[in-house]
């Protein structure tokens, strides 16, 4: 009897430890898949999709404080969807934002959010391409500073294409920072600033 038992839950953990590797292994396919499709995407056609990056500023700020933005862009028609981290050299912590839109003629028009579901922040931008940037303004209410609307002057929000490495736009794609802090963010957009040439 106990022999019968001890196979039973020998079976049953192996069932369990096979049916995770086999999601596992299901979510490391779909990655793959995604992320050759958006190699694919981006060296055989000049898409929008890609990794942007951009600085921001609000009111609520400390003096002096400018946040870089990294976005990771998805078109996919016209429909657009987005994510991108703000990296401030104030904080120890990376906010995430997700939102979507619609890009057409070269306009883009989007909402974005904080997924955190304690967090009611959120904001619109509209951009227009110029060459490899995306210019244009953003407005949000400030929650932070009276929830004042805080609306970035005429174009002055700028979003440059830029490289990344694959283990940077692999995180990007599961939802986690690309960069850990705010120097590496900076200084990836100090490049884009100083070697615009070398953005694709």
């Amino acid at each position: 009897m106990n022999q019968l038992i001890n196979d039973f839950w020998s079976n049953f953990w192996i069932n369990v430890l096979a049916g995770i590797a086999l999601v596992l292994l299901g979510k490391l396919t779909l990655l793959a898949y995604k992320l050759m499709r958006l190699l694919l995407k981006m060296r055989n056609q000049y898409s929008l999709t890609g990794i942007w990056i951009g600085t921001c500023k609000l009111p609520a700020y400390p003096s002096g404080v400018e946040a870089v933005e990294i976005y990771r862009l998805v078109v996919r028609n016209e429909h657009l969807s987005f994510r991108f981290f703000n990296y401030r050299p104030d904080l120890p912590t990376v906010e995430k934002y997700e939102g979507a839109g619609i890009s057409r003629g070269g306009i883009i028009s989007a909402f974005y959010y904080d997924p955190a579901p304690n967090s009611r922040e959120s904001g619109v931008f509209v951009v227009k391409q110029f060459g490899k940037k995306l210019r244009g303004f953003y407005g949000q209410y400030d929650l932070q500073a009276n929830e004042d609307l805080a609306v970035s002057p005429r174009e002055s929000f700028e979003l440059k294409r830029i490289p990344v490495p694959i283990s940077a736009l692999v995180r990007m794609i599961l939802g986690w920072r690309p960069y850990r802090t705010y120097a590496e963010a900076h200084a990836l957009y100090d490049a884009s600033v100083s070697f615009p040439r070398n953005a694709r």
